[in-house]
């Protein structure tokens, strides 16, 4: 088979050899973006949080994020079933019809993972620094989120990393979603490592 190169609206290169495509689609993109983007989250944030200073301006900012993570995944989650790219068709049915799971996890958790974040941020890749049978380790190294925050709502605000929650929020959500079982943990954080990390440990 032969495969030809197209380029969609984002820059990206599509190679089409039949009607399957691992890029995601780009509807669902546009609808991540405008629902959930960096710079829309930033602006919200900073109406959350407006007149708000120290222990009062963290406790807002963590309930903001937190309702941002839980609608961010299960809005992503959604969109995933509705435009389903071929790399999650495969993943999702590697799941037989007795529940027997196959390559089930981390497959599965790391495209909802790339579908959020690809979904919302800059970065055309989300990059995985463990994904196996046990654990999935994922980095967010340039966050536009983050850098949004700081540009809208200044330099104190951003630091508190209150976003953390959103990302936090957004894996349990996940796993609930997809009923898994995983310790998450956060190994990295931007304000003091320059980018952010996060696991989920089964078992």
């Amino acid at each position: 088979m032969v495969y030809k190169p197209e380029y969609t609206p984002r820059g990206q290169t599509l190679y089409v050899g039949s009607s399957y495509s691992f890029d995601l689609n780009e509807v669902m993109v546009e609808i991540l973006r405008k629902e959930f983007g960096a710079q829309k989250v930033a602006e919200d944030f900073a109406k959350a949080v407006a007149g708000k200073k120290g222990p009062e301006l963290e406790k807002a900012g963590a309930k903001f994020f937190e309702k941002y993570g839980k609608d961010w995944m299960k809005r992503a989650i959604q969109l995933g079933d509705e435009y389903p790219d071929r790399t999650y068709e495969v993943v999702k049915q590697s799941v037989d019809g007795k529940g027997n799971v196959f390559m089930f996890w981390p497959l599965l958790p790391q495209r909802c993972l790339e579908i959020a974040y690809l979904g919302t941020q800059d970065f055309l890749t989300l990059p995985m620094v463990e994904s196996h049978y046990q654990r999935l380790i994922y980095k967010v190294v340039d966050c536009a989120t983050f850098k949004n925050i700081k540009a809208k709502s200044g330099d104190a605000a951003a630091n508190l990393m209150t976003c953390k929650n959103g990302c936090l929020t957004a894996c349990q959500t996940m796993l609930q979603g997809l009923k898994l079982s995983a310790t998450l943990n956060m190994d990295a954080a931007m304000v003091k490592d320059g980018y952010c990390q996060f696991r989920l440990t089964r078992g």
